[in-house]
């Protein structure tokens, strides 16, 4: 069960970190540049635009009924062994991936990121909740791509429900 949830995580990033470039000797060619796979980002330093280390990629989540990557979660601290590590819940789409430094960039301070929502992996169901998830969302400044219980719901939006995570 666990080889199977890390092969679809995998499929996921390499699908959602796909980014599209126009090309230089012909506008109308889209060129794509090569896919991440999940091993390449498992353990991804993560640093800010200032080029303070802020943590290492942990662990994705993902929900799978919509395919789509829900956090990034960024382990920071930490001394002896790694007691003390903190998780921090990251949304995808705040992060960036920097090919050249094989690395991921989040544009926030380092204060800003010690005081980001903390990822509890203890407590899963609490941890992966809709509304923790949009909180962690608007903390980095980002609208939730989810419905919200009470929401209305518009036909044809690209705003999906959130599935299981």
């Amino acid at each position: 069960m666990k080889s199977n949830s890390i092969l679809i995580t995998a499929a996921l990033m390499a699908s959602c970190l796909c980014l599209q470039t126009q090309g230089a000797e012909n506008p109308d060619a889209l060129k794509y540049r090569r896919p991440e796979k999940f091993a390449e980002l498992d353990g991804a330093e993560v640093l800010n635009m200032q080029n303070e280390k802020l943590g290492r990629v942990k662990f994705v989540t993902a929900d799978l009924e919509n395919g789509r990557l829900v956090e990034v979660v960024v382990t920071s601290g930490g001394g002896f062994l790694g007691f003390g590590a903190r998780l921090t819940a990251v949304p995808p789409r705040a992060l960036t991936f920097d090919e050249k430094g094989q690395l991921l960039r989040l544009n926030v301070s380092r204060a800003k990121f010690a005081a980001a929502p903390r990822f509890d992996r203890s407590h899963m169901a609490e941890a992966t909740a809709r509304e923790r998830v949009a909180e962690v969302c608007r903390y980095y400044g980002l609208q939730p791509w989810f419905f919200l219980p009470g929401q209305t719901v518009v036909k044809n939006a690209e705003i999906l429900p959130l599935g299981h995570i």
